[in-house]
């Protein structure tokens, strides 16, 4: 009977223990020590249009902003005119479950027929405190429409996380603006 009793007072403790203990994401978060970073307001994103030209020719029209913003995915959507074009600028974030790592933020422009006009980052990346310059693998998206790490996307050496993040939720904000048509 007593190792009964000391047996349901163990599992008592131990559950007492694992409700306490910070979980995965919850460690990774206060090692960090910020949560993720805010999504630029427009006259902030006007300066990645660039690319554009006259920037202030740009029709902002809001399109998509959730509630509360996940972890990864959309959190953001514009349609653009400018020039007599449409543009979709889409927003996305994916979360590094990495302690060295930050989560990726960044924006991608498509054109009316899918294709990427220009992807930016808004936040610098870093690994293990060191940045990274990510010009090159945001070179290789523009014109394409979808994308495979490896295959026809070469990935940063040291920022395997990161590039593969980007790669999936630029994907899926493709994918996002086909289902939203």
């Amino acid at each position: 009977m007593s190792i009964y009793i000391l047996y349901i007072v163990s599992l008592a403790f131990l559950g007492v223990l694992v409700w306490l203990y910070p979980g995965e994401a919850e460690r990774i978060a206060a090692a960090r020590g910020s949560t993720w970073q805010a999504v630029p307001d427009v006259e902030q994103l006007a300066k990645h249009m660039a690319f554009l030209g006259d920037t202030q020719e740009i029709e902002w029209l809001p399109e998509y902003s959730p509630v509360r913003e996940s972890r990864s995915g959309v959190v953001r959507s514009y349609r653009l005119h400018h020039a007599e074009a449409t543009y979709r600028l889409v927003i996305f974030r994916h979360d590094i479950a990495c302690a060295v790592c930050r989560d990726v933020l960044a924006g991608a422009v498509f054109a009316e027929d899918g294709t990427v006009e220009h992807v930016f980052v808004l936040d610098e990346w870093e690994v293990q405190g060191k940045a990274v310059d990510p010009t090159p693998l945001l070179a290789q998206l523009r014109g394409r429409e979808m994308f495979r790490l490896g295959e026809n996307v070469d990935g940063i050496s040291g920022a395997t996380y990161s590039s593969t993040g980007l790669v999936k939720q630029l994907n899926r904000a493709r994918q996002w603006i086909e289902a939203q048509l």
